[in-house]
């Protein structure tokens, strides 16, 4: 009966701790608090980049931060941020 009661405690330990596991994963995949903060800095220095290099008038600025504020965009909205 001793032996059974092990069994069943162990498995109900390993069960739990790989629920943990699983909790804990799922927990680093979303963005803390706070985190947001920087995909937000990252935007404002593309958008900042961009409005320099529109003032400019250089062509491969442009599209050098353009391309920078959209990859970042995409980045802050799957991290849920936008």
């Amino acid at each position: 009966m001793n032996v059974r009661r092990a069994i069943v405690a162990g498995a109900v330990t390993g069960l739990v701790c790989a629920g943990a596991l699983v909790v804990s994963s799922a927990a680093q995949a979303l963005p803390v608090n706070g985190s947001c903060g920087v995909y937000n800095a990252n935007l404002r220095y593309d958008r900042a980049g961009l409005n320099r290099a529109h003032a400019s008038g250089d062509q491969h600025l442009i599209n050098y931060y353009r391309e920078q504020y959209n990859n970042d965009y995409l980045d802050a909205y799957r991290a849920g941020c936008v």
